[in-house]
């Protein structure tokens, strides 16, 4: 079966001056905010699976380096996803779906990323880790000089982490993935509805979603069914 796809973002745009599109426009943005919530959703799934081989790894510095940047990957996504409301993405509450224990949890994600990852205000995980520690110690050698330098300890990450992220998303995703079907049920008729009015369908059919320009000239013909990650290094042409 043949498809035709269109670009929703620039048909929105292209008719917001027109009468009585307004709450249309709205509910398209609440709909793309929705589904790119889901897309971080997968970014933090696929880091959370890959953080399963760092215990196997046998470099010890290897294993913190590369743990490390997946959990900050994973919890700064998902607080992204979650908390993070922008100019260009609207967002589903899924605490809104979270009973009060996962709300505790989710909020130590939250302060995790506040005050480890993000800013250093010395934060301790409910087990009494500190998720950084630090010390400035003075040496001092048998002639009475004095040296100083800074002894460290930093957490690559506290499996407990994971975990919850894991067991957060078991929860927040179905939710955000339901709010999208509803918003859809009433988007895709209001849609047909508005594509009757001539001035309406002429905008529509100006705004074509190119596959093979937002993706590249390399992409896959079945890109829009599996997930793809561009190389911003090795730039749109030769994306694979």
């Amino acid at each position: 079966m043949q498809y035709c796809y269109y670009d929703m973002s620039e048909f929105c745009e292209s008719i917001k001056e027109y009468p009585d599109t307004y709450k249309f426009i709205q509910l398209a943005y609440a709909y793309a905010g929705g589904r790119s919530q889901m897309e971080d959703f997968k970014v933090v799934a696929d880091a959370l699976k890959l953080m399963d081989a760092v215990d196997k790894m046998e470099d010890e510095t290897t294993a913190g380096v590369i743990g490390g940047a997946l959990l900050v990957q994973a919890v700064i996504t998902y607080a992204r996803a979650t908390t993070t409301s922008g100019r260009k993405r609207s967002r589903v509450d899924v605490t809104k779906a979270f009973d009060r224990s996962q709300k505790q949890r989710h909020q130590a994600i939250i302060d995790l990323r506040d005050e480890a990852i993000a800013h250093h205000d010395g934060h301790i995980t409910p087990e009494g880790v500190a998720w950084v520690n630090e010390r400035v110690y003075v040496r001092r050698d048998e002639q009475g000089c004095l040296s100083s330098n800074m002894a460290v300890v930093r957490a690559n990450y506290v499996s407990r982490v994971p975990n919850d992220i894991h067991d957060l998303l078991e929860v927040a995703w179905p939710h955000v993935n339901e709010q999208c079907r509803m918003k859809a049920d009433i988007l895709l008729p209001w849609l047909q509805t508005l594509l009757a009015r001539p001035e309406i369908a002429e905008q529509f059919e100006k705004a074509p979603f190119d596959r093979k320009s937002f993706f590249g000239a390399h992409a896959p013909d079945d890109i829009l069914e599996r997930p793809h990650y561009r190389s911003v290094a090795r730039g749109i042409d030769n994306a694979p």
